[in-house]
This record gives C-alpha cells, structure tokens and sequence, in this order.
C-alpha cells in the first residue's frame, strides 16, 4: 500500500517549488490546485459556480477564476461557501488519482488548504504524513506582488485567508522553513523526503 503523504502551506510558502523537485525525482505527485482549475473548465465545475454565484463568474463556457477570486476574497462568508463545495468535489478528484498510484511506494499530495479542510472529507484517504512548508509574511507578499501583480492589499487578503503558520506547526510531523533561497529550500525538502523513506515500514 502507497505512503499517502501531504505536502501543504499557506500560499507562496514554496510547497510547488518541492512539488516540482520530488516529480523530477520520480515521485508521484497530485497537485490539487490543478485539479481545482481542471475541474473549473468542466460543466460540472460550471454548474457548481453557477448554482453558487451566478452566470457572471462564467466566461467562455469554463469559471472566471480571476472574477471568482475578487470576490471571495473580498467577502469571507462567500469564501467558506466556496471551500466547502470545492473540498467535497477535490475529494473524488484525489481518490481517482491515488488509483492510478497504487502501485507506488510514496505518494504525494499537494494541497494547500489541507488544514482549513473539513477533516471528514478525507477519511477515506490514508494519510501517512503531513510535511508543511512555512515562509516569511513579508516574502510572501513580495512573491505574489511580483508573480500575480497583487496589490499588497490583495496579497493579504490571500494570506490572511488561510489558517496561521503557528497552528499548522503544531499539526504537522515535518516543518520546512522556506527562507528564500530555492537550493536550500530543496535541500532541507530532500533531507525529509530521506527521513521518510528511511522511516517508512511496508
């Protein structure tokens, strides 16, 4: 049975940069926000954000993700709306691809809302380990100024949305603190990743 391990953080903590090195190492990994964006294309995916919001987050037969992100981040209450039926879509998402993996040792998924997820969700995954990746405020909200030309209002917004570092801490078996630098933030990504293997019991 595959070693289901959780690869999270908040957003720009660096998760997909780790993502990236243990797929060019050969490890599986389900990247859930690009299920997420996958499943916005769908007409299912349209039908749920329809039904939610209304036909002005659709644009060209797929969700208006830059629209649907205005306004959920502006408005909190719509955001918990939105999380809560996108976690219950993402969960069959998930499954599907753990399948198409059973045959590997160790699987990761990276999923950044892991924490704010209603934990019932995903009791029919075998979580194995949780490793966190952690990053400055203020590096964070310089990477996203700069990679999705926020404000840094809206950059905020982003990160305060999310469950604080410190609690995540505490709920996680592996911390990465990603200071800046991509070569050390693989290295102490692939120090881990030994830690694991060497742990690990099939």
């Amino acid at each position: 049975m595959s070693k289901i391990i959780i690869l999270t953080g908040g957003i720009a903590s660096g998760k997909s940069t780790i993502g990236n090195a243990f797929k060019e190492q050969g490890y599986p990994v389900i990247d859930a926000d690009s299920l997420v964006h996958e499943f916005y294309k769908t007409q299912e995916g349209v039908k749920m954000i329809t039904s939610l919001f209304g036909e002005k987050y659709i644009q060209t037969d797929e969700v208006d993700r830059k629209a649907l992100g205005e306004l959920v981040f502006q408005e909190k209450k719509q955001l918990k709306i939105l999380e809560k039926n996108v976690h219950i879509a993402i969960i069959d998402l998930l499954e599907y691809w753990l399948k198409k993996y059973q045959g590997e040792k160790f699987v990761f998924i990276e999923l950044p809302q892991y924490f704010e997820m209603d934990q019932s969700l995903l009791k029919s995954i075998k979580i194995y380990k949780v490793l966190l990746v952690v990053a400055n405020r203020e590096n964070k909200v310089e990477f996203l100024r700069k990679r999705n030309n926020f404000s840094k209002e809206e950059a905020l917004s982003r990160i305060d949305s999310q469950m604080p570092d410190d609690r995540k801490i505490e709920l996680s078996d592996y911390v990465i603190e990603n200071k800046g630098s991509k070569e050390e933030l693989i290295h102490q990504a692939n120090q881990i990743l030994q830690r694991i293997k060497n742990e690990a019991i099939f």
